[in-house]
Formats: structure tokens, C-alpha cells, sequence
């Protein structure tokens, strides 16, 4: 049996908490034309919480690409999340379609067809799609060296990343025959996360990594949204090449720093995120409304605003934590959503 590694339980924490201040965005898009200290920094954290969801295909990367998996395992676990999408996706239908009539599963079946019923599903379909080719990707990861990785990479950044990135730099689209899709989708970061088991990143190298990525996403948001008298948010896409750089280097930092961590609280906590992710983005709202909260967001001062963002995102997290324990005392429910 493999020693748990309780720094991959610290990576899926960190990332559980950026992607819930990653749906509450205050200041940024309160950009009138002129710069300001307030709102650099709100841009800073708008990057930095945008390395939450990384984080957690990350992670999975490094604990399911260990060896060649089965189709039993492979396509079990597609189905358990094909259930959780269905079952989440109906209560977002629910919450977000006016007067909805619960037995029109016809009506909800072609919505969650058609697009995600709340924004942060998307990640759902994505694992449903992995775990349905895990069985072919594993076997060829299986087989790799670290050049092997390493060319893989590069593919997945030159071929993939790449050209998106200029593109959302409003520079010329490249054309779509030009790359495999092999290249051009998450399976980077699942690669990159047994990469990084197999092969960990200096501690220098991983902040440099970290504090790259995210320096050129807010100068160059800084500099577009000068440029049009409006935020410009064309950076704003975890598949560019400065979010990925700033993601693995995040990731492989938490993993040099928390090596040694070993902590049941952790791991618990740890637990809970697939749980937290799936709930809090019903409470946002919610909880934006209470007296105290909207009282506040009505203040024009930007870092109060900040503060207060940053107070929404802590009390929806842990509410959404509170819920997410009640429902893993449910043996078929904990048996889901772990």
C-alpha cells in the first residue's frame, strides 16, 4: 500500500477554496478608465484564484495515472460522476428555471444536453470524458519516461496552448487542422500531475513558475483594459499558457512545501472539497443577500469591497463544508461524493 501523500490533501483544499472566490468578483469589473491600487490587486486575485481548478485535475493526475487502470474501474467511476451530473444538474435546473415544472425531465435532459445548468458543472462532463478514456491514457503513460512527458508537454503547450493564447490576445487564430486534440484539451494537466509525482519541481523553480504566470496575466489585463477603456478579460481561460505556468508551479510548490505535512484534520478537510464544489455555488447568491453583505456591497470604497469578497467567500465555503459533512453521514451519498 502507497503512503498517502497529505500535501496532495493541502493542493485539493487550496484549490476547493480559490475556485469558491473565483465565482464572487467585486472590484475588478468596476474599472471606470483609470488605475488604481484597489483594483490591481483585485485583478491579482482574480488570477490567483483562477489556479483552483488546476489544482484539482492536478491532483487527480497524480493519484489515478499511477498504472494502467480497467475498464471496471475506469467506467465505474464515469458513472458515478455521469450520476452526480445528472443528479446536480437537476437541482441547479431547478433553482434557476422560473416556475419549473420538477416532472419535465424531457425539458431538464435536453437543457443539461445542451449546456451546463450551473457554471461550475462543466468539470463533471470533463471527468465523465477522462474517466471514459483513462483506460487508454493510463496505458500509454504507463510507458513513459520523463523525455516521454516532456515532449508530451511541449505538445500539449505549443500545439494547444499556444495558439489560444494569441488568439485570446486578439492576435490571428491558427487553424484548427493544425493540431491533434490530444493536445488541446485537460489531458495536459492530468499528465503533468504524475509528471510532477515522478519528477518533482525545485521549490525555486515552482514559484518562479507561479510568479510568472500570474505577473503576465495582470500586466498585460492592466494594459489591454487601459488600451480600451474597459476590463479586458481575455486572459480569463485556465487552458492559456500563463494560467497553466502559474497552476503547475502553484502545485508543485504545495507538494515541496506540505512533503512532510501529516495531519487527519487535513485529510478530513480534504474529504469534504468534491462536496464543497458541488454546493457552493447555490449559496452564492444567498448569502450575497443577507442584510449584513448587501448593506456592505452597496459601499464604494474598493478595498472594502475586497474585504467583503473576501468575507462572502469564507462563510460560503465553510457553510458549504457544514452541508458537505451532513451529507457524507449518508452512506450512499459519502459513497458518491468522496
Amino acid at each position: 500500500m502507497h503512503e498517502r501523500n497529505y500535501a496532495i490533501d493541502v493542493a485539493k483544499i487550496v484549490g476547493c477554496l480559490l475556485v469558491v472566490m473565483n465565482h464572487s468578483t467585486v472590484v475588478m469589473t468596476r474599472f471606470d478608465g483609470k488605475v488604481n491600487a484597489p483594483w490591481v490587486a483585485s485583478i491579482l486575485v482574480f488570477f490567483a484564484v483562477k489556479i483552483g481548478v488546476p489544482l484539482f485535475i492536478l491532483a487527480t493526475g497524480t493519484l489515478v495515472l499511477t498504472h494502467t487502470r480497467n475498464y471496471r474501474y475506469s467506467w465505474g467511476h464515469a458513472a458515478k460522476f455521469g450520476i452526480l451530473l445528472l443528479l446536480w444538474s437537476y437541482f441547479y435546473w431547478l433553482l434557476k428555471t422560473p416556475q419549473p415544472t420538477w416532472w419535465r425531465l424531457d425539458q431538464f435532459l435536453l437543457a443539461a444536453y445542451q449546456r451546463p445548468q450551473a457554471v461550475h458543472l462543466w468539470y463533471l462532463y470533463m471527468l465523465v470524458a477522462f474517466y471514459f478514456m483513462l483506460p487508454f491514457f493510463s496505458r500509454m503513460l504507463e510507458n513513459f519516461q520523463k523525455r516521454d512527458y516532456q515532449w508530451f508537454m511541449a505538445g500539449w503547450l505549443v500545439l494547444g496552448a499556444l495558439p489560444l493564447t494569441i488568439r485570446n490576445l486578439n492576435g490571428p487564430t491558427l487553424s484548427g487542422w493544425t493540431h491533434l486534440e490530444l493536445f488541446a484539451g485537460f489531458l495536459g494537466y492530468f499528465a503533468c500531475g504524475q509528471y510532477l509525482q515522478r519528477y518533482p519541481l525545485k521549490k525555486r523553480w515552482a514559484a518562479l513558475l507561479l510568479l510568472t504566470g500570474i505577473a503576465f496575466d495582470v500586466a498585460v489585463t492592466v494594459l489591454y483594459s487601459v488600451r480600451s477603456g474597459q476590463v479586458f478579460i481575455g486572459l480569463d481561460n485556465v487552458m492559456l499558457i500563463p494560467s497553466i505556468i502559474a497552476a503547475v508551479g502553484a502545485y508543485a510548490l504545495l507538494l515541496d512545501l506540505f512533503k512532510n505535512n501529516h495531519s487527519q484534520v487535513l485529510v478530513h478537510i480534504s474529504k469534504l472539497t468534491f462536496g464543497i464544489y458541488l454546493i457552493h455555488y447555490a449559496l452564492m447568491e444567498p448569502v450575497q443577500q443577507l442584510p449584513f453583505f448587501a448593506n456592505a456591497l452597496a459601499i464604494k470604497d474598493d478595498w472594502s469591497l475586497l474585504l467583503i469578497q473576501f468575507g462572502i467567500d469564507l462563510v460560503v465555503f465553510f457553510s458549504a463544508m457544514v452541508i458537505s459533512q451532513v451529507l457524507n453521514w449518508i452512506p450512499l451519498v459519502r459513497k458518491l461524493v468522496s
